[in-house]
């Protein structure tokens, strides 16, 4: 594996040419956990370490790449994270009638996240137009600067998604502290809905609880989230009071 992230680095570095110091280019890679290279498509990577050098003068940078043929655009983002950072995201995206199909989130001990989004519009078509790229940018950096309430804007499209969830099945969820070596995972199986990814993401948030690392994969209407978490504190979610409170709250939210 060792050998396997050398080369994937030596390649990037190729690829990036004289763009950036070699210095600043490891460091990228430093800053995450190895498995990141292994798992990550070399252009990512490459996106990823331009959005971060863009990250220095924003409090949001976006790169918007549609593939109309299949539906989707990908949106990959990065900002300084704080508690319940994702959800402020999925949020603004939900609230914009943006469909988050798939996500894979990462974040840089130097508390920069980079999230990965495959989105849709309401129709379940890729979005295309560059007036909304831009449009839905402002709102993020409105949302993660605090100069507009979360909560109020996606007042109303909750209120009618309710309809909606009260037909749906129960929710499938599991807690594990197996799995990984530092962080407890947490998976949820449901319906999809609107302003899904918001509603998990703020119980966790107001359980206290840092989202590292997630993969979101929507299929058919049916979604299988899985979330890597830690306390404020950097532990896992060790007793058993605490695991049955993270799970009776996402109940409640995904009702």
């Amino acid at each position: 594996e060792y050998a396997q992230v050398a080369v994937i680095q030596q390649r990037v570095l190729e690829q990036l040419g004289t763009e950036f110091e070699t210095d600043a280019v490891l460091r990228h890679f430093l800053l995450l956990p190895e498995k990141y290279a292994l798992y990550t498509p070399l252009p990512q990577i490459i996106s990823h370490v331009r959005l971060c050098d863009r990250l220095r003068d924003e409090p949001v940078v976006t790169s918007w790449t549609p593939h109309a043929r299949a539906g989707y655009t990908e949106l990959v983002l990065s900002t300084r994270d704080l508690p319940g950072r994702f959800a402020q995201i999925a949020g603004r995206l939900s609230s914009q009638g943006i469909s988050i199909l798939s996500a894979q989130l990462n974040t840089r001990d130097d508390a920069v996240v980079i999230d990965t989004f495959q989105v849709s519009d309401e129709q379940g078509q890729a979005i295309v137009d560059a007036d909304v790229w831009r449009r839905v940018d402002r709102l993020l950096a409105s949302v993660i600067n605090g100069d507009r309430d979360l909560d109020e804007i996606l007042a109303l499209r909750h209120k009618a998604s309710e309809e909606v969830a009260t037909s749906l099945p129960a929710p499938r969820l599991r807690i594990d502290n197996e799995i990984a070596s530092q962080s407890t995972v947490i998976e949820v199986q449901t319906q999809d809905r609107p302003g899904l990814g918001y509603r998990i993401a703020k119980a966790l948030a107001d359980l206290g609880l840092n989202i590292l690392s997630a993969k979101l994969a929507t299929e058919r209407n049916h979604v299988f989230d899985v979330f890597y978490v830690q306390t404020r504190e950097g532990e896992k979610v060790d007793n058993s009071f605490q695991m049955t409170e993270v799970l009776e709250r996402l109940r409640s939210a995904l009702k």
